[in-house]
């Protein structure tokens, strides 16, 4: 197994399509960051229908859901954030992380992985070991909705096992092929201008069947963890507002945030 490569702008740009190029107002490579999202923050928001780009060797203080850590060795991981800013009639906007699950599992697909799945709500799983993760924030400023997306995903093998209070896997446990970060971050940049430029239009909906068609626990009696308690039933998908559908003896329940815990 050949190491990834260094992150560079030129090797990006090289498998970077020209059709979206006009569309990438900046790609910034780090060696070192605290967070790329609140990197991103610091910044201009993009120019309408732009999206700026920050890649970097090593995250300090990476961040997951609900106060989690993102943990992260140098060149170890695709460490990938990006800026986007939509008008405030976008729909939706709940769902989003959603739909960049299924363009993140496309691209990594394109790329030459396979079998890669999505658990509700964020992360990528391989064989429900946990490949990486995704997370949004977004802050209103004026009539826009500044987006920022960061997406981390486990490239080399070189983590500390007993540090990480889950089963993960990473992209070189997938495939024997040599792994370039680089492509990876040129093929979700474009797949996720396709999504963003068509989102305020068409909202989830669009993305709802590929979603579950890659969800990892469809149809599968799993367990939640709720502040009020343990639910459990069998996962029916996610409706259009992104919310789980957990079909349990008292009928269907939508499930707005919780942490899923599979049987």
């Amino acid at each position: 197994m050949k190491n990834s490569d260094k992150l560079s702008s030129q090797d990006f740009l090289r498998h970077f399509s020209p059709a979206y190029q006009n569309r990438l107002q900046d790609l910034i490579i780090l060696q070192e960051v605290g967070s790329t999202n609140d990197f991103l923050f610091t910044l201009v928001m993009p120019e309408k229908s732009k999206a700026i780009v920050c890649l970097s060797e090593e995250q300090t203080a990476g961040k997951g859901t609900k106060g989690r850590k993102w943990q992260s060795e140098l060149g170890a991981s695709l460490i990938y954030s990006v800026a986007y800013a939509f008008n405030d009639d976008v729909k939706d906007l709940s769902a989003l992380s959603l739909a960049i699950g299924v363009i993140v599992q496309q691209s990594l697909e394109t790329c030459g992985f396979f079998d890669v799945r999505l658990k509700w709500p964020n992360d990528l799983q391989h064989q429900y070991k946990k490949l990486g993760g995704i997370l949004i924030e977004v802050k209103k400023i004026g009539n826009s909705f500044h987006l920022v997306c960061g997406i981390g995903i486990n490239v080399k093998n070189i983590l500390d096992a007993k540090t990480i209070d889950q089963a993960f896997t990473t992209l070189d446990q997938l495939s024997n092929q040599k792994i370039s970060r680089n492509v990876i971050a040129a093929k979700l940049t474009e797949g996720l201008l396709n999504l963003f430029s068509q989102y305020p239009h068409k909202g989830f909906e669009s993305w709802q069947e590929m979603w579950q068609s890659v969800h990892a626990y469809q149809d599968q009696k799993i367990r939640i963890m709720q502040p009020t308690g343990e639910l459990s039933g069998v996962a029916r998908g996610v409706d259009v507002d992104g919310a789980l559908l957990l079909e349990t003896d008292e009928g269907l329940q939508k499930i707005i945030s919780a942490d899923v815990i599979a049987y």
